[in-house]
């Protein structure tokens, strides 16, 4: 697998119905780096999110926005938004870090997906920015591209809020859930789980790499690398990212986790996931099949994903 194709995607990820899926053998998916518009661009699959089914997940309890500080911050001298609970539930939260498609920003993220009201006084949530238009370096590895802008927030944080620097998760979308994996292939031990939504699996970018690589083949980041737990979110008629992609990031974290490579039907609270077999326990990954839905977000993504977050302490 080479890159994302990240031709005409939403620009706001519409809300879609799912109904549980059992999915084949998780395969790479190698598609076109270079096609089409970027996520800011018009949908090729509005027909599939467009409208909200009669059963369209389960739904997000928002709280009031007084309930939450709102921090416009710089770290690096690169901007981002982060939503502080005014009455936190513990002495030190998570942090979240949720990230936008290509061509996105993380005020234009927030808007179609204010993760916050979901994690309410139990995380400090922030929307970083891509530069250059808003991208992500999803090639370059640290200490270049992005890595010292998130590194920057990572001890800005830490230092102002008392964040819990045992529990820093990326929650990422389209391009924002590439980096996601990507990010936490050379970041493992910083990264405590992760969630990628129409994302995909870590991967050099190079047509003929000739680099580190697992037993199995996938791409190895470095020697460090370690286990990342995994939940990865796909609509099965996302014609923007292959459903394959979303399902093959699972399946390269599960082979690093020390999971089976088949899975079964995840606990009724997961729906419609399914989790790979004998994952050790606090490494699991998850495959979430969303029936119908195309390359928006699911509106069960929220509920799901914090669901799979909170089991992290």
């Amino acid at each position: 697998m080479r890159s994302p194709k990240l031709g005409l995607a939403l620009v706001f990820p519409l809300l879609v119905a799912f109904a549980p899926a059992c999915s084949p053998t998780p395969q790479a998916v190698v598609v076109d780096d270079d096609a089409g518009a970027a996520d800011g661009g018009t949908p090729d699959d509005a027909g599939d999110d467009a409208t909200p089914g009669t059963d369209s997940g389960p739904a997000v309890d928002a709280g009031p926005p007084s309930d939450f500080e709102t921090v416009n911050g710089i770290s690096a001298g690169r901007a981002y938004v982060a939503y502080v609970p005014k009455k936190p539930s513990s002495a030190s939260l998570p942090l979240v870090f949720v990230l936008h498609g290509d061509g996105g920003s993380g005020p234009s993220m927030h808007s179609y997906f204010p993760f916050e009201k979901t994690t309410k006084n139990d995380a400090i949530v922030v929307f970083p920015s891509g530069k250059n238009g808003g991208s992500w370096e999803l090639y370059a590895a640290p200490p270049a591209g992005d890595y010292p802008y998130f590194d920057a927030m990572f001890t800005d944080f830490q230092a102002k809020y008392n964040t819990d620097p045992k529990r820093i998760f990326f929650v990422g979308w389209s391009q924002g859930g590439f980096y996601s994996n990507q990010f936490s292939c050379w970041r493992s031990k910083k990264v405590r789980a992760i969630v990628s939504i129409a994302g995909g699996a870590p991967d050099s970018g190079q047509a003929n790499y000739n680099g580190p690589k697992w037993p199995n083949g996938s791409f190895k980041c470095d020697s460090g690398q370690g286990p990342v737990p995994i939940m990865a979110i796909h609509g099965t008629a996302d014609n923007t990212v292959d459903p394959g992609s979303g399902e093959y990031s699972a399946a390269y974290w599960a082979a690093i986790n020390g999971c089976k490579d088949t899975r079964s039907a995840a606990p009724a609270a997961f729906s419609p996931c399914e989790l790979h077999d004998n994952c050790p326990a606090g490494k699991e990954a998850f495959f979430c099949p969303v029936a119908g839905g195309g390359h928006g977000i699911w509106n069960g993504s929220a509920a799901v994903g914090w669901k799979f977050l909170q089991t992290f302490q």
